[in-house]
């Protein structure tokens, strides 16, 4: 997460944060959602639609990483080593989710930001969902935004797109 925003002096009503409070005591914060990490990858990389896939299975498989690099933390969650005899290292998770559609590996990314790649079936989940308590996702105002109509408007608008994602 990068520096907070200048409410005032950049003009700013609202900004979503990913983190953990606090973010400050002049700031109304809004939980928009949880963040819950899943290995995802192509439907190739499943046996016979067996998923999530085996822990050991797993740790074998070409590994996908993005700038957050959560697979050592996800990895020693679910009590493996790496195994994997190839990785493939990107600076944006959108990218990360690209590879995995296009079967370079599998990659470790929010629920939320692939619900549509799964309905649609261009990716499976193939590990178990982890909440690693830090990532999740925050609607912040100025205190001060709390009686203006079109800011409290936009904030539940976010909050009900982040349902419907969910």
């Amino acid at each position: 997460m990068g520096p907070d925003p200048s409410f005032h002096s950049d003009g700013i009503d609202l900004a979503v944060r990913q983190g953990a409070p606090p973010f400050g005591a002049s700031l109304d914060v809004t939980l928009l959602f949880k963040q819950s990490l899943i290995a995802v990858a192509a439907p190739k990389f499943a046996d016979k639609g067996d998923t999530p896939l085996d822990p050991g299975k797993l740790a074998k498989m070409p590994k996908i990483h993005d700038a957050h690099d959560q697979w050592p933390s996800y990895l020693s969650y679910l009590g493996i080593q790496d195994q994997s005899y190839r990785h493939l290292r990107l600076s944006q998770t959108s990218l990360a989710v690209d590879a995995a559609i296009a079967g370079q590996g599998v990659a470790l990314v929010s629920q939320f930001f692939v619900a549509h790649d799964l309905k649609a079936g261009r990716l499976i989940e193939v590990g178990s969902a982890w909440c690693e308590g830090r990532g999740d996702f925050y609607v912040l105002m100025p205190r001060t935004e709390k009686n203006n109509e079109t800011v409290i408007k936009v904030v539940n608008w976010l909050k009900d797109c982040s349902a419907e994602g969910t």
